[in-house]
Protein backbone atom coordinates (compact mmCIF):
# COMPACT_ATOMS: atom_id res chain seq x y z
CA UNK A 1 0.00 0.00 0.00
CA UNK A 2 1.32 3.45 -0.98
CA UNK A 3 0.91 6.19 1.64
CA UNK A 4 0.73 9.85 0.60
CA UNK A 5 1.01 12.96 2.77
CA UNK A 6 1.50 16.64 2.03
CA UNK A 7 3.14 18.69 4.79
CA UNK A 8 3.22 22.04 2.95
CA UNK A 9 0.48 23.57 5.10
CA UNK A 10 2.20 22.73 8.38
CA UNK A 11 5.52 23.88 6.94
CA UNK A 12 3.93 27.28 6.38
CA UNK A 13 2.52 27.29 9.90
CA UNK A 14 5.89 26.31 11.33
CA UNK A 15 7.54 29.26 9.56
CA UNK A 16 5.10 31.61 11.26
CA UNK A 17 5.76 30.03 14.67
CA UNK A 18 9.53 30.12 14.19
CA UNK A 19 9.46 33.77 13.16
CA UNK A 20 7.28 34.57 16.17
CA UNK A 21 9.70 32.79 18.53
CA UNK A 22 12.74 34.56 17.07
CA UNK A 23 11.10 37.98 17.19
CA UNK A 24 9.63 37.50 20.68
CA UNK A 25 13.00 36.39 22.05
CA UNK A 26 15.06 38.89 20.05
CA UNK A 27 17.05 36.14 18.31
CA UNK A 28 18.55 35.76 14.86
CA UNK A 29 18.30 32.49 12.96
CA UNK A 30 21.90 31.28 12.65
CA UNK A 31 24.13 28.20 12.94
CA UNK A 32 23.83 28.19 16.73
CA UNK A 33 20.01 28.13 16.57
CA UNK A 34 20.21 25.43 13.86
CA UNK A 35 22.38 23.24 16.12
CA UNK A 36 20.02 23.81 19.05
CA UNK A 37 17.17 22.62 16.83
CA UNK A 38 19.17 19.49 15.97
CA UNK A 39 19.71 18.76 19.67
CA UNK A 40 16.02 19.42 20.37
CA UNK A 41 15.15 16.98 17.57
CA UNK A 42 17.28 14.29 19.24
CA UNK A 43 15.67 14.99 22.61
CA UNK A 44 12.16 14.75 21.15
CA UNK A 45 13.05 11.54 19.31
CA UNK A 46 14.31 10.06 22.60
CA UNK A 47 11.16 11.16 24.44
CA UNK A 48 9.07 9.54 21.70
CA UNK A 49 11.05 6.29 22.00
CA UNK A 50 10.72 6.40 25.77
CA UNK A 51 6.91 6.62 25.53
CA UNK A 52 6.84 3.77 22.99
CA UNK A 53 9.06 1.60 25.22
CA UNK A 54 9.95 -0.74 22.31
CA UNK A 55 13.62 -0.81 23.32
CA UNK A 56 13.00 -1.62 27.00
CA UNK A 57 13.61 -5.34 26.76
CA UNK A 58 13.94 -5.49 30.56
CA UNK A 59 10.45 -4.13 31.22
CA UNK A 60 6.97 -5.60 30.82
CA UNK A 61 5.26 -2.20 31.02
CA UNK A 62 3.34 -1.32 27.86
CA UNK A 63 3.66 1.81 25.73
CA UNK A 64 1.98 5.01 26.87
CA UNK A 65 -1.48 5.97 25.63
CA UNK A 66 -1.76 6.82 21.96
CA UNK A 67 -2.49 10.50 22.71
CA UNK A 68 0.80 10.86 24.62
CA UNK A 69 2.74 9.05 21.91
CA UNK A 70 1.15 11.14 19.17
CA UNK A 71 1.97 14.32 21.09
CA UNK A 72 5.64 13.28 21.26
CA UNK A 73 5.60 12.43 17.55
CA UNK A 74 4.25 15.89 16.71
CA UNK A 75 7.00 17.48 18.83
CA UNK A 76 9.51 15.74 16.55
CA UNK A 77 7.65 17.02 13.50
CA UNK A 78 7.77 20.62 14.80
CA UNK A 79 11.56 20.59 15.06
CA UNK A 80 12.11 18.58 11.88
CA UNK A 81 9.92 20.91 9.83
CA UNK A 82 11.61 23.93 11.42
CA UNK A 83 15.00 22.55 10.38
CA UNK A 84 13.66 21.76 6.90
CA UNK A 85 12.41 25.33 6.56
CA UNK A 86 15.84 26.61 7.61
CA UNK A 87 17.34 24.63 4.74
CA UNK A 88 14.67 25.88 2.28
CA UNK A 89 13.29 22.38 1.86
CA UNK A 90 10.31 22.43 -0.52
CA UNK A 91 9.43 18.82 -1.35
CA UNK A 92 6.48 18.50 1.05
CA UNK A 93 4.62 15.72 -0.78
CA UNK A 94 5.74 12.31 0.43
CA UNK A 95 4.92 8.92 -1.04
CA UNK A 96 6.18 5.70 0.43
CA UNK A 97 5.33 2.05 0.86
CA UNK A 98 3.87 0.93 4.13
CA UNK A 99 6.47 -1.76 4.61
CA UNK A 100 7.03 -3.58 7.85
CA UNK A 101 10.49 -2.79 9.12
CA UNK A 102 12.17 -3.42 12.41
CA UNK A 103 11.33 -0.48 14.66
CA UNK A 104 14.79 -0.39 16.23
CA UNK A 105 16.40 -0.14 12.79
CA UNK A 106 14.06 2.69 11.79
CA UNK A 107 15.04 4.67 14.90
CA UNK A 108 18.75 4.01 14.37
CA UNK A 109 18.45 5.10 10.72
CA UNK A 110 16.84 8.36 11.83
CA UNK A 111 19.57 8.99 14.39
CA UNK A 112 22.26 8.42 11.77
CA UNK A 113 20.44 10.62 9.25
CA UNK A 114 20.08 13.48 11.76
CA UNK A 115 23.82 13.36 12.48
CA UNK A 116 24.52 13.51 8.75
CA UNK A 117 22.03 16.32 8.29
CA UNK A 118 23.79 18.41 10.93
CA UNK A 119 27.11 18.00 9.12
CA UNK A 120 26.05 18.12 5.46
CA UNK A 121 22.75 20.07 5.51
CA UNK A 122 21.54 18.21 2.41
CA UNK A 123 17.87 18.20 1.44
CA UNK A 124 17.84 14.54 0.38
CA UNK A 125 18.76 13.60 3.95
CA UNK A 126 15.70 15.49 5.18
CA UNK A 127 13.48 13.50 2.85
CA UNK A 128 14.88 10.23 4.22
CA UNK A 129 14.28 11.39 7.81
CA UNK A 130 10.68 12.34 7.04
CA UNK A 131 9.98 9.03 5.30
CA UNK A 132 11.49 6.92 8.09
CA UNK A 133 9.67 8.94 10.73
CA UNK A 134 6.39 8.57 8.87
CA UNK A 135 7.00 4.81 8.62
CA UNK A 136 7.30 4.74 12.42
CA UNK A 137 4.00 6.60 12.71
CA UNK A 138 2.32 3.94 10.59
CA UNK A 139 3.94 1.22 12.65
CA UNK A 140 1.90 2.59 15.56
CA UNK A 141 -1.25 3.05 13.46
CA UNK A 142 -1.25 6.85 13.38
CA UNK A 143 -3.59 8.09 10.70
CA UNK A 144 -2.40 10.97 8.52
CA UNK A 145 -5.39 13.01 9.69
CA UNK A 146 -4.45 12.38 13.33
CA UNK A 147 -0.92 13.62 12.72
CA UNK A 148 -2.11 16.78 10.96
CA UNK A 149 -4.78 17.52 13.59
CA UNK A 150 -2.35 16.91 16.46
CA UNK A 151 0.14 19.23 14.83
CA UNK A 152 -2.52 21.98 14.67
CA UNK A 153 -3.32 21.58 18.35
CA UNK A 154 0.33 21.58 19.42
CA UNK A 155 1.07 24.58 17.21
CA UNK A 156 -1.60 26.61 19.04
CA UNK A 157 -0.17 25.46 22.38
CA UNK A 158 3.31 26.55 21.28
CA UNK A 159 2.05 30.06 20.53
CA UNK A 160 0.38 30.22 23.94
CA UNK A 161 3.60 29.02 25.57
CA UNK A 162 5.50 31.85 23.91
CA UNK A 163 2.94 34.37 25.13
CA UNK A 164 3.19 33.06 28.69
CA UNK A 165 7.00 32.95 28.85
CA UNK A 166 7.21 29.14 28.78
Amino acid sequence: MIIKINLKNISDQQKILDQYILKRNNLKDNEQIFNKKIIALFVELAEFANELRFFKYWSKKKASDKKIILDEFVDIMHFLISIANDLQYDQWKFEFNQREENIEILFLKIIDLILNLQKKKEKNILKDIFINLLKISLYYDFKITEILESYQIKNKINFIRQDTNY
